[in-house]
């Protein structure tokens, strides 16, 4: 029996023993994958249930906190990204990627506030006002996109 498994890792174990450790590998990585799909429902639990019941209870506070948490997500991206751009524009050679760095910044302002006067003239009814706004919208952005020469002309 020994032969037969030369130059494997199983050479000296018994054939039982490594259906043992087979079945027992087997049952560990399962109860790995209950224990992790038992914290996820744990997190869950802990995070969307008191956010449900603050949406609920108090709309108005929930789409407040809701807000700010969005608005604090976009200005940390634009302070990343204006902080690794800053290193780069620091010596004379890389002005114009300082003007590429200034209409990203407009790009990402003029894509904000579209969506977000869109939003407000669509939830208070004035379905015209979101139209304009979604056409200035595009056009602020395709100029800016588009409109631009790559030197910040």
């Amino acid at each position: 029996m020994e032969d037969e498994f030369q130059g494997t890792k199983f050479k000296s174990i018994p054939m039982i023993q490594r259906i043992i450790r087979g079945y027992g590998n087997l049952l560990l990585s399962a109860l790995k994958i209950i224990l992790l799909v038992l914290f996820c429902v744990l997190c869950g639990a802990i995070l969307v249930l008191p956010l449900w019941k603050l949406a609920v209870t108090h709309p108005d506070i929930y789409t407040i906190l809701v807000g700010f948490c969005v608005v604090c997500a976009i200005v940390l991206v634009i302070a990343k990204k204006v902080k690794t751009n800053m290193t780069k524009v620091n010596n004379e050679k890389n002005k114009k990627l300082h003007s590429a760095m200034l209409v990203s910044i407009a790009k990402i302002f003029v894509c904000t506030a579209g969506v977000a006067s869109t939003v407000m003239c669509v939830l208070s009814y004035k379905n015209i006002g979101a139209v304009i706004s979604i056409l200035v919208t595009l056009v602020l952005y395709g100029i800016l996109a588009f409109g631009i020469k790559k030197d910040g002309q």
